[in-house]
């Protein structure tokens, strides 16, 4: 796929919105009270900088103190709950659960796409249209790692593997904090890749190109399509104790309807769309608390689900586009 088609798409799927009024109405809120979870909510939002909840998403407050950038792609905690912010255009980090921040990148022309923790060692790696960065020291200094070509999406699995997404090579490993990489693509075509998810339950590997949705159940070694019943773009995932994995898509190509969210009961066998009270059909980020509710970061807002995603909710920020949805729980 050439670059210029690849950049076009990207373009489309992070669509500029306009900031207007946070609906933030308290008596509203669907959201239970004996939700067990205590913590925060972090939004990154397209246009409007990042927005906290501290009461479950029942209220959202602006916390853009520091911020030069308002366009935020990505969020990413390390285990000291230092949050780091990808912005289009810099990257940002916050001591104090976000109330301010520091641009901690200067000088850089590329473009940052995501943001990611290693949390075996706290290191964090920054991908950009110039190469995946990292830090060992906080986010104070940065250094390009042994990729330097465009980068597009980071995970990190439990043993601290990182897997790169790329725009023309398809799908990379390193096992050593980024230093050197592997080709993990089997005998997939080389594609651009839109996503990787890990499973922090069992391990398995997903990653979604043009060509569908693929797991690995062997750290990348080999690759089995799971795409059954998914033709939109599969942008994030997110997993439960039971095995049950969540799917958000992008709805591109756009007005068809097979965009919103899917739920897998089977070990990926099948999918169900489940968008019951989902308004929108861009989703952009998954996120699960602890009490297994799921929390989604779309087109219009968060959305709220306490019942495996049988149902959903709008809670908030109903006129903002959420790229990135995390949730900090001390």
């Amino acid at each position: 796929m050439n670059s210029r088609l690849y950049h076009s798409f990207l373009l489309f799927i992070f669509p500029l919105i306009a900031i207007t009024i946070i609906d933030c109405d308290k008596n509203k809120s669907p959201i239970a009270s004996n939700d067990k979870s205590s913590g925060y909510i972090y939004a990154g939002t397209e246009s409007g900088g990042i927005f906290r909840s501290v009461d479950n998403g029942k209220t959202w407050t602006d916390i853009n103190k520091g911020l030069t950038d308002l366009k935020i792609y990505s969020l990413a905690f390390n285990t000291n709950g230092n949050i780091f912010a990808a912005a289009s255009e810099t990257l940002f980090r916050s001591m104090d659960y976000g109330n301010s921040w520091t641009n901690i990148v200067t000088g850089y022309s590329g473009h940052f796409r995501m943001i990611a923790i290693n949390l075996v060692d706290n290191h964090i790696f920054a991908a950009s249209s110039k190469g995946l960065l990292r830090s060992s020291n906080n986010g104070d200094t940065w250094e390009l790692t042994g990729y330097a070509h465009d980068a597009d999406v980071i995970a990190i699995n439990s043993t601290g593997h990182i897997f790169l997404g790329t725009e023309l090579d398809g799908a990379f490993r390193s096992i050593d904090n980024g230093d050197t990489w592997s080709p993990i693509n089997g005998d997939l075509e080389i594609r651009a890749i839109f996503s990787i998810g890990i499973n922090p339950h069992n391990g398995d590997i997903f990653r979604m190109d043009w060509n569908g949705l693929f797991r690995s159940e062997d750290n990348g070694y080999s690759w089995s399509n799971v795409t059954s019943g998914i033709t939109q773009i599969v942008s994030s995932y997110t997993f439960n104790s039971s095995g049950h994995v969540y799917i958000g898509l992008w709805d591109y190509p756009p007005g068809d309807g097979d965009g919103g969210i899917f739920r897998s009961t089977d070990n990926c066998s099948s999918w169900i769309q489940i968008n019951s009270g989902l308004n929108v059909s861009d989703i952009y980020d998954l996120s699960m608390n602890s009490s297994a509710h799921i929390f989604a970061g779309t087109g219009k807002g968060v959305f709220y689900s306490s019942n495996n995603g049988d149902n959903w909710t709008q809670i908030g920020l109903a006129n903002y586009t959420i790229h990135s949805i995390k949730i900090y729980e001390k």
